[in-house]
């Protein structure tokens, strides 16, 4: 298997979460139907001098997602990680959420490339929600009643993708804006018509600096508001 490499700064790094990588630690972690996957690995920081803890999440028939530095720590060495080998995967109304549970530990004040066993170390535990999937598009309003609703986005803070859920009870037009704290317009995301139904958007703020922004719905005369946070 042959995983993307990054060029960061002239260097290239391999972050292919492959059994085959040059890499520290890699676990793999799998849901009861085996058809959805997790995998988790130390590795060196392209940024930082220690190591930090990654995640990429993939279904049976599609690619790993891009790496996720779960620790971005920075002076903080996990050398050391373990990944549980199930993965929850929780219902709630149309939206189904995939879970790993992640073990990491770090030598607390030390910065050092390798483990060093005389200095005492911090160990953390943590549910980690790597992907969620919400059924879009219109659903037979025999069975669902919609309202106006702007959801809060999720993840939330977020770096740099989140994703934005949003209902309409009727067919109208729909605009979703991104604003910066300023009220400068950052982008669109929606400006169409759509019919009743519940729908969700992914926003990638990667060109974006850190900080708190506000998306609005806008559909007829109704209007609402949320604020979320990217955090690089």
């Amino acid at each position: 298997y042959a995983g993307p490499v990054f060029n960061i700064g002239g260097s290239n790094y391999n972050f292919d979460p492959a059994v085959a990588q040059s890499g520290e630690a890699p676990f793999l972690a799998t849901n009861m139907d085996r058809d959805f996957f997790v995998a988790q690995w130390a590795y060196k920081a392209p940024d930082d001098s220690a190591c930090e803890i990654y995640m990429s999440y993939r279904n049976l028939d599609s690619a790993w997602s891009a790496p996720m530095n779960i620790t971005e720590t920075p002076n903080m060495n996990e050398d050391g990680e373990h990944l549980a080998p199930y993965i929850a995967v929780t219902q709630s109304g149309d939206t189904t959420t995939y879970t790993a549970f992640s073990m990491y530990w770090y030598e607390t004040g030390y910065t050092g490339r390798w483990p060093d066993p005389t200095v005492e170390s911090s160990v953390y535990m943590a549910a980690v929600p790597v992907y969620s999937h919400v059924v879009t598009g219109v659903k037979n309003e025999t069975l669902n009643q919609y309202s106006y609703k702007l959801e809060q986005n999720y993840p939330n803070p977020f770096n740099p993708t989140t994703r934005i859920t949003y209902s309409i009870p009727e067919r109208n037009n729909v605009t979703l804006k991104v604003y910066n704290m300023l009220g400068q317009e950052v982008t669109t995301l929606v400006n169409t018509t759509k019919d009743a139904g519940q729908y969700e958007v992914n926003f990638d703020a990667a060109k974006l600096a850190s900080g708190l922004y506000i998306y609005k719905l806008q559909a007829g005369n109704f209007t609402e508001s949320r604020k979320m946070m990217l955090l690089k």
